[in-house]
């Protein structure tokens, strides 16, 4: 559960805390000796810690030095005390003032604190202070079905901890109690500082254990930023899916059922609870609907055939709940009864005229950045490219795009297509790129047409432009099955790629780039030949290099021209051909016959020819050298004669 930006603002920016915790001392043991009730926020924009309510009586300090001290703060082991000025310190001159509600506190550097009460080893509770740097977007819920942390979303490349030890921790969870826990090597939760910490990146799927009963705040240690927060009850609350079963089958409309919440302390009336799915090995979730009841009938039929995760959640007084079925269930329905959808649309470009009149416009106020509105239509695009990515098909997840390409007119049309949600997006040269989300329903052919602005700022043209045309109309023939493009993120350093398939049948997978290297495997149900488009940009393959393709292992020829390899039937073996331009490099391989074919595409900069150049040209000069000593020492001899 990632928190949203008012939920967020209120823990990182008003970070309220208004739990009052049991009276615990040290070891442990209950104190005979109570402190004070105190309520407390620590204000993020202006770094302070702020005295919401507190027990009338009490002092900071009951002297000005360290044997007086009574409210202090400790931090990574040490102990602050509040001084004359109300900022902390671990030494000076200690505050002897009254705890008053309103009181202000400064001083406090990044990380997290236990408000202490020191004459009675009483947690007062405990508070972050952030760097104020952007957090990453990590997303989680806490199972309380199944008792795990499940990770939802999360950015690339991070990790539960930068070493083994406690003091590398990225992620670290801060109960409310005051203690600390890690991520283990095992995925499980500890407080222990000798303990072996899980170096594994973050993945969506990951499940952390062992989390005793509490509330807890995933922190993002690097910044000290709140990522969110969870709760974990000593009381068991049985809230799971009763039926289906994992690994059921499942046909035509079946009866989801859960059990309800109604023993959760001080629960409303009635609960909202939220049923989804997501395909076995997709991460969005789909929502099914929303009821009050415990129950739903769900009609299978709208949804591909495939496997499928099942989940219903609900909030009540604010605290989530969430619960999956254990494994997954197979939908298979006949072909028959799938309902199937159609999608069609119109590609245009909006009239110059209307871009410069409204970028002119726009520029007189220079303050704001150019926004651009749609009024009229514009001249159709032709071979415009048109993409969907459906987040309901299980043969079109993984960052796979179903792409086809604008006609004469503009016009585009999908057909057979699932109810559910897609992205969609259109592009054309010389225009900029377009993209939205849209629900689409068996119930009607829908339409969505698309009006792209002639791009301000032109990119330089792809390098493999001159094919374009070409490959589109093999596209429209039949002839192309998908395209790879692949690249390197200047950002994260991270090799990164993109499916786009032309026949839903093709299946692009196990994709593995390196440095002048790509593998992936294709195959089809479909045995007619296909071609491949590789897009390869010059983070990932030099231009300059040999290409070297190998196909399920055997190295494979060259084709004659474009027009052979986009014809995979006029020939009994694969070949290839390729373009090379300023950007990167350009593959089209012909597959004749399909079934399952690995390719390995390599690139290898031509260096004996450079070795013997260099032996070459040290021997001339070796030889000149031997000529002009022998030339030296014969015209000496001469002399002397």
């Amino acid at each position: 559960m990632k928190t949203s930006n008012q939920i967020k603002k209120i823990l990182t920016i008003i970070l309220t805390v208004t739990i009052m915790f049991p009276l615990i001392s040290l070891d442990g043991s209950s104190s005979e000796v109570e402190g004070p009730s105190m309520q407390f926020s620590f204000l993020d924009q202006s770094n302070t810690f702020y005295i919401v309510s507190i027990d009338p009586g009490y002092q900071y300090s009951t002297t000005s030095s360290d044997d007086g001290r009574q409210l202090v703060f400790l931090k990574n082991g040490i102990t602050y005390y509040v001084l004359n000025d109300m900022s902390i310190g671990f030494n000076g001159t200690l505050s002897t003032q009254t705890i008053l509600a309103g009181d202000y506190i400064t001083g406090f550097t990044p990380g997290v604190y236990t408000v202490h009460w020191y004459p009675t080893s009483q947690n007062l509770g405990s508070f972050v202070v952030p760097t104020g740097e952007n957090s990453p977007e990590i997303y989680f819920y806490y199972d309380t079905g199944l008792h795990f942390v499940y990770i939802t979303q999360t950015t690339p490349g991070l990790q539960y901890s930068s070493g083994t030890s406690v003091s590398d921790a990225n992620v670290i969870f801060l109960r409310d109690d005051g203690t600390v826990w890690y991520i283990a090597h095992d995925f499980s939760a500890t407080m222990s500082e000798s303990a072996t910490l899980s170096t594994s990146e973050i993945q969506i799927g990951d499940i952390l254990t062992n989390f005793p009963s509490g509330t807890y705040s995933m922190i993002w240690k690097p910044t000290w930023s709140v990522i969110g927060l969870f709760n974990v009850y000593e009381q068991e609350f049985t809230f799971k899916i009763l039926s289906p079963q994992g690994g059921a089958n499942c046909s035509g409309t079946v009866n989801v059922e859960w059990t309800d919440l109604y023993d959760f302390p001080d629960n409303p009336d009635v609960i909202l609870f939220t049923l989804e799915y997501k395909t076995a090995t997709g991460t969005i979730w789909n929502k099914i609907v929303d009821t009050f009841s415990t129950s739903y009938s769900w009609d299978t039929t709208k949804i591909p055939n495939g496997v499928y995760s099942l989940r219903v959640s609900c909030i009540i007084n604010g605290v989530g709940f969430m619960a999956s079925i254990d494994g997954d269930i197979t939908v298979s329905n006949q072909e028959n009864e799938l309902e199937q959808a159609q999608l069609y649309g119109l590609v245009d470009g909006i009239p110059i005229s209307e871009v410069q009149e409204q970028t002119n416009s726009t520029l007189e106020n220079r303050s704001v950045l150019p926004i651009y509105s749609v009024s009229t239509q514009g001249t159709p695009i032709a071979y415009a490219t048109v993409g969907l990515m459906s987040v309901n098909d299980p043969n079109m997840t993984n960052g796979y795009w179903m792409q086809t390409f604008t006609d004469q007119n503009g016009r585009y049309l999908f057909n057979n297509l699932a109810q559910g949600w897609y992205h969609l997006r259109a592009s054309a040269e010389g225009f900029d790129s377009m993209m939205m989300t849209m629900f689409i329903t068996v119930d009607e052919l829908q339409e969505q047409n698309f009006h792209l602005r002639p791009s301000l700022n032109p990119s330089t043209p792809s390098h493999y432009t001159g094919n374009r045309t070409l490959i589109i109309r093999a596209v429209q023939d039949g002839h192309v099955g998908g395209s790879l493009a692949v690249w390197k993120n200047t950002s994260t350093a991270a090799y990164q790629h993109e499916i786009s398939v032309y026949n839903k049948d093709i299946l692009l997978s196990t994709v593995e780039i390196s440095k002048d290297s790509i593998s992936f495997v294709v195959s089809s149900e479909e045995h007619s030949g296909k071609t491949i488009v590789i897009d390869a940009d010059a983070t990932v393959l030099n231009p300059n290099g040999n290409i070297f393709i190998t196909y399920d292992g055997v190295p494979i020829n060259m084709a004659d021209d474009v027009a052979d390899v986009l014809d995979p039937t006029n020939d009994a073996s694969a070949e290839y051909l390729f373009t090379v331009g300023a950007n990167g490099v350009q593959l089209l391989i012909s597959i004749p016959h399909f079934s399952q074919h690995s390719i390995t595409i390599s690139s290898v900069i031509e260096i004996i020819g450079g070795i013997y150049a260099f032996i070459l040209y040290i021997s001339v000069f070796l030889l000149l050298g031997i000529f002009y000593i022998t030339s030296f020492f014969f015209v000496r001899g001469r002399k002397r004669k």
